[in-house]
C-alpha cells in the first residue's frame, strides 16, 4: 500500500510541475525568413495590418496551457475557436470558415495592449502566427488568408502576459486532493 501510495504521489507531482509548452517565434516575416509563402499581410485588422508575422511551424501551436516566446515578452493562450467550439476564454472569437480567406474578430471589450493570431492549416506546414501591437493591437475584426492548399483548421488568439487571467491549473487542485486524501488516510490507520 505504501508502495501505491509513494508511486502515486509521484506521478502527482510530476503532473503539477510539468510545464505548459511555450513556443518561442522564429522566421520572422520582416528579417525576410518567412517560408510556405507567409506574408505581413495575409492577416489584417480594421486599425491596420500586422507587425510582424512568424512561421510556418510543424504540427499544432501550443493552445490551452501553452504560450509563444518572442524577443523577450511571452503571449499566453487566450482563445481558440474550431468548427465553432471555443476553447479557452469566451472573448467571442470567430472566423468565417472559407476555404482559404474570410473574416475573423473577436469582442472589442477583451481589448488586449497586444496579441498574436496562430492560423493553423493542415499538418503541413501547419501554423504560423501574426502578431498585433501598438496602434494595430485595437484590431478586434479583420481579415485572413493562408497562401497554403489546406481549409483553415482552427484560429488561435494569445495575449502578452500579465494581461490575461491564468485560471489555477487542474493539476493543482487535484494534488491538493491527493495530498488531503493521503493525510486522512493516515490519520484513520493510527
Amino acid at each position: 500500500m505504501k508502495t501505491l501510495t509513494a508511486s502515486l504521489l509521484s506521478l502527482l507531482l510530476l503532473a503539477a510541475v510539468t510545464p505548459a509548452s511555450a513556443v518561442t517565434l522564429s522566421n520572422q516575416c520582416s528579417t525576410g525568413d518567412a517560408v510556405h509563402g507567409i506574408s505581413v499581410t495575409d492577416v489584417v485588422g480594421f486599425s491596420g495590418g500586422a507587425s510582424d508575422c512568424f512561421g510556418a511551424f510543424e504540427g499544432n501551436d501550443p493552445g490551452p496551457g501553452g504560450s509563444l516566446e518572442f524577443d523577450g515578452s511571452s503571449w499566453d493562450f487566450v482563445s481558440k475557436v474550431e468548427d465553432g467550439v471555443t476553447e479557452g476564454d469566451d472573448i467571442g472569437l470567430y472566423y468565417s470558415s472559407g476555404d482559404t480567406s474570410g473574416l475573423w474578430g473577436y469582442n472589442p471589450s477583451a481589448d488586449f495592449e497586444s496579441f498574436i493570431l496562430v492560423l493553423k492549416a493542415g499538418n503541413a506546414p501547419g501554423w504560423a502566427a501574426w502578431l498585433f501591437e501598438g496602434d494595430d493591437a485595437q484590431s478586434s475584426f479583420g481579415t485572413w488568408q493562408v497562401a497554403w492548399d489546406r481549409d483553415l483548421s482552427h484560429l488561435s488568439l494569445y495575449a502578452i502576459a500579465g494581461e490575461v487571467d491564468v485560471p489555477e491549473p487542474g493539476t493543482l487542485a487535484l494534488l491538493g486532493l491527493a495530498l488531503a486524501g493521503l493525510g486522512l488516510g493516515a490519520r484513520r490507520r493510527k
